[in-house]
């Protein structure tokens, strides 16, 4: 690695003596630390003294040529991030093939051109600078998640005192915000009218952040006590539609199963879900909602939407905390990310199960499990 005191290294193999003393002097002239060799013990040896910044290597050369000796280092932990670029008097499409199969980075043909030399070495140079920065940012951010992880129920705690006194000064804000709104003179400045209801809206949206934080930790600590009682399935339906304003789009279909569970969680777990499905399917097709029996001892919920679906790989990530797809991030600007975390919670509080999936024909379907009543 260059330094302010020493020059990226370069380190170049060619059994044709008459060509590394044409190729030394382009390599030093353009500043770079140079060493030079005839075979690939020799390239080995100087590696493990030193390793290069990057390594202009012959096709060519007795006992092992440049592709074999290529793949050596390519399979070598400490040396497999090293730039490579071939070096050939006339190369093939079949060489390039075998070449860059090999893990080279580049190569050159002779006879050598100065500022082609200087351009490719430049490029690879800084692709590796590029990587070793990012593998840099990439292990520090691994060492910020072990620290967070490690403090974060400490963390969670403050969080959750905090939360819990930013409630009244946003409802004190709030107020506020809305008398100066009812009384501000939009003559005077036609952009204050649309400036409060704005600040308006954040508050509001801060404010719900904090409820629904300050909820997932109740249910997370125990704090929020559970209840389970037989409860119709169809109640718990006609609750979730009015939460959700009887909107079209969501379609419960009937049933006459009875569930132990605790209703007020229950039917906000299913709104959740509802309004999660409205999010990503829209205003285009309906949203279905069943109960049905899963054998003799559990109830099972659906709800399946006809949107874009979830990605194989972030169905387990769906149910953490902040999770949102980057549709939402886009769209939604109130959504917290913390509605799915909760519906989890509060499954598992009754005793039930959780899932997100996809439908084989289109869309997400969210389903849980609850006790069915005897």
């Amino acid at each position: 690695m260059p330094t302010p005191d020493r020059p990226n290294s370069v380190l170049a193999i060619d059994d044709n003596v008459d060509s590394l003393a044409l190729l030394v002097p382009i390599l030093r002239n353009l500043g770079y630390e140079t060493r030079a060799g005839t075979s690939a013990e020799m390239a080995m040896k100087a590696i493990k003294a030193s390793p290069p910044d990057i390594i202009l290597l012959d096709v060519v050369m007795p006992r092992m040529n440049g592709i074999d000796f290529c793949k050596k280092l390519k399979a070598m932990d400490e040396y497999r991030n090293i730039p490579i670029i071939f070096l050939s008097g006339r190369i093939t499409p079949e060489d390039k093939v075998a070449a860059f199969s090999a893990g080279a980075s580049d190569y050159i043909e002779k006879p050598y051109n100065s500022e082609e030399v200087a351009a490719r070495i430049r490029v690879h140079l800084a692709l590796e600078s590029l990587r070793k920065e990012q593998a840099l940012q990439a292990e520090t951010l691994e060492k910020l998640l072990r620290d967070r992880l490690a403090a974060d129920k400490h963390r969670e705690d403050q969080t959750t005192m905090l939360v819990h006194d930013l409630r009244s000064p946003l409802q004190g804000i709030g107020s506020v915000l809305e008398i100066v709104e009812s009384s501000i003179d939009a003559a005077s400045d036609p952009d204050l009218p649309d400036m409060i209801q704005t600040a308006i809206e954040n508050v509001k949206h801060i404010a719900g952040y904090t409820n629904d934080m300050l909820e997932l930790s109740r249910i997370e600590t125990g704090q929020m006590p559970v209840y389970k009682r037989s409860v119709e399935a169809q109640k718990i339906f006609r609750q979730a539609k009015e939460i959700l304003n009887h909107n079209p789009i969501l379609q419960f279909e009937p049933t006459d199963l009875v569930v132990e569970a605790d209703m007020q969680l229950t039917t906000r777990v299913l709104a959740n879900l509802c309004f999660n499905a409205l999010k990503y399917a829209g205003n285009s097709k309906q949203i279905e909602i069943q109960a049905q029996a899963d054998g003799d001892d559990q109830v099972l919920f659906t709800v399946r939407d006809h949107g874009p679906g979830i990605p194989i790989n972030e169905h387990e990530k769906v149910f953490g905390r902040f999770y949102q797809l980057n549709k939402v991030r886009q769209q939604d600007a109130s959504s917290t990310g913390l509605g799915l975390a909760f519906c989890k919670k509060a499954i598992e509080a009754q005793g039930g199960k959780i899932i997100a999936q996809n439908h084989p024909e289109q869309g997400a379907v969210f389903s849980f499990w609850l006790g069915r009543a005897g």
